[in-house]
Formats: C-alpha cells, sequence, structure tokens
C-alpha cells in the first residue's frame, strides 16, 4: 500500500514514466502468454441435412423416373431414419406449404429401402423411383421426399429431425402456364429504400418460374437501383413477391420500373413515379428555398418603401413650386 501511495502521490513528470512502461510490460506480457477462452463443443447430438433441396422433372404418363437425393448425419450420434413421401401444396399468398400424408399420389414413389442406418459425418444416397400412371391428366404434381430421424428410445426426450426434397413435376401434354399480375404496390415519397410488392396468379395447370426485375430508374432511363429475383408460381394459387430497393444519391423524381414474366402471359411491365426526398438534402434545400423567399420578400417591401417615399417627396416638391408660382 506504501508503494501505491507513493506513485500515486508523485509528479506528473514522475508518473508518465512509470504508466509507459506498465503499459508496454502488459502488452508483452499478453503476447507471451495469450489468454484462451474454453470453448465447448456446441454440434447437436442429432442432426440431419439432405440435398437437394429442390428439383424440376418432367414424366410422362405411363412411365418411370428414377432419382436419388443425399442425406447426411451431420450430428454426433448414430440416426435412424425413415423415409417417405408426401403431396404438397401451399396454402397463401405467402407460400405457407401444406402436406398431404394421406394422398394417393404419395404411392407413386417407391425406395429401396423404408430406413436406413446413418453414422456421424456419413453422406448416403438415396435412391427412389417414381412410376406415373397412365391416364395422368397432364399438369404439375408436387411431392416431398422426407428423412426423419426415429426418435431414441432410451432418450428421456424424443427429438425428431425431418427433413425434405421439394419435387417440381411436369405431367407433360395439354398443360397452360396461365399468369396474371394482380397488382403492384411501391410508394409516391419517399426518404429512404424503395420497398415493393407484387402479387401473381397462376390459373393454369402447371407450375412456371418468373425471373422478375425492379429497378428505380431516372426519368431518362438510366438505372439507379436493381433487384432480380427468380420465383416459382404453383397453378391455382396467388403469391406474394416483395423486394427493397436502395435509395438513389440525390434528391429528385424518379420512377419505379417492374418487369415480371408471367408464363404463357408474356411479361407485365410498368412503372410508377416515385419522389425521393432524403431529410439531410430536403431540410438545407429548404432552409435555402425559404432564405431566398425572405429575401425577395424584403427587397420588394424595400424597394416599395422607397418608391413610395420618391413619389411622397415628388409630390411635396411639385406643392411647393405651385406655392412659389402663384
Amino acid at each position: 500500500m506504501g508503494t501505491l501511495a507513493t506513485i500515486f502521490r508523485a509528479k506528473p513528470a514522475t508518473l508518465l514514466p512509470v504508466l509507459l512502461v506498465a503499459f508496454l510490460f502488459s502488452t508483452i506480457l499478453g503476447v507471451i502468454i495469450p489468454v484462451h477462452t474454453a470453448s465447448a463443443d456446441t454440434t447437436p447430438a442429432r442432426r440431419l441435412k439432405i440435398y437437394p433441396l429442390r428439383a424440376e422433372i418432367s414424366i410422362k404418363p405411363g412411365t418411370a423416373y428414377t432419382g436419388s437425393f443425399t442425406l447426411q448425419n451431420t450430428g454426433t450420434e448414430p440416426l435412424s431414419v425413415q423415409l417417405s413421401a408426401e403431396e404438397f401444396n401451399v396454402t397463401d399468398e405467402s407460400y405457407d406449404y401444406v402436406f398431404k400424408p394421406e394422398s394417393t399420389i404419395n404411392k407413386w414413389v417407391h425406395f429401396a429401402t423404408s430406413s436406413i442406418e446413418l453414422e456421424p459425418n456419413v453422406k448416403y444416397p438415396v435412391n427412389y423411383v417414381i412410376n406415373v400412371p397412365i391416364g395422368t391428366e397432364p399438369g404439375g404434381v408436387y411431392l416431398s421426399l422426407f428423412g426423419a430421424s426415429i426418435p431414441n428410445p432410451d432418450a428421456s426426450i424424443e427429438s425428431v429431425d425431418r427433413v425434405g426434397s421439394l419435387l417440381y413435376i411436369t405431367v407433360p401434354g395439354d398443360i397452360t402456364k396461365t399468369g396474371t399480375l394482380l397488382s403492384f404496390s411501391s410508394p409516391l415519397l419517399g426518404i429512404g429504400d424503395t420497398p415493393w410488392s407484387a402479387t401473381l396468379r397462376n390459373s393454369g395447370t402447371a407450375h412456371f418460374t418468373t425471373d422478375y426485375s425492379v429497378s428505380l430508374q431516372t426519368l431518362w432511363g438510366a438505372t439507379v437501383s436493381k433487384e432480380e429475383s427468380s420465383s416459382l408460381i404453383l397453378p391455382r394459387s396467388v403469391r406474394l413477391l416483395q423486394g427493397s430497393l436502395q435509395p438513389p444519391t440525390w434528391l429528385g423524381l424518379y420512377v419505379t420500373h417492374y418487369d415480371i414474366p408471367l408464363g404463357d402471359n408474356g411479361n407485365a411491365i410498368g412503372t410508377r413515379p416515385y419522389l425521393y426526398l432524403p431529410l439531410n438534402q430536403t431540410l438545407p434545400l429548404l432552409t435555402l428555398i425559404t432564405g431566398i423567399i425572405i429575401f425577395i420578400s424584403t427587397t420588394r417591401s424595400h424597394h416599395k418603401k422607397r418608391k413610395d417615399a420618391a413619389a411622397a417627396k415628388s409630390i411635396h416638391h411639385k406643392k411647393e413650386t405651385t406655392q412659389k408660382d402663384d
């Protein structure tokens, strides 16, 4: 304690070298003896992965299609995995999936085995065959091939991992992909990013892919920012597409331009006006405009007063001249 008290009572000129030496010593010590924090292995004991997540295929009625997907045990414990297939569809414009475990279409799919054993870090190719019955109507059929880990009977808590690979199947023939743009929305005025949304309907019998683009452009057609993406539109469904565009550099009047393919119906192309007024540019501009208006108003008022004074002086001078003449 006496040493510390002596140091803190020392003059600044004496204290500075002591602090520098302490800093250098602590820095060197930190380099020579690094501090290691203990890290625990956070890999889950039971974890299952599947790929590809999605595939598009075409199968003629009366024929069979042979395919495969891969399951991988990325956990630390062995897994028993049950294989199954379920037809699926979507429930709303946000495209929430609904699966149909009792659908007769599920019987189209045949696996070589109904279950497999997976050791940790092992990849397993799963082969399957899809038989499309003769007389199946042309159009879209949608199946999910599932792998589900069977709960460990010795575990106190049952944990089931279920992963799926989605199949978008087209049964060829007289199919339609009838897309319609129900709405496109974007703001007319903004101060930052430009959000947009579009609602599409497919009233046809098969799905189609829409490779759409939405951009912010100047009035002479130069692109300021652009968003491009791709989405599947299932038959007899409505889908909501959403996005956001980066703002321009300068305030001004722009247009939001969209180009959305609609299957057999070509592309929906259009524009909407957009006035960009960022606060960091709008407020100084308004201040400048206000200052100019005040300056012009003050100048006019001063000029009017001078003009009125000159007119009054002229009238007074004429009166004096008239009195002298009399």
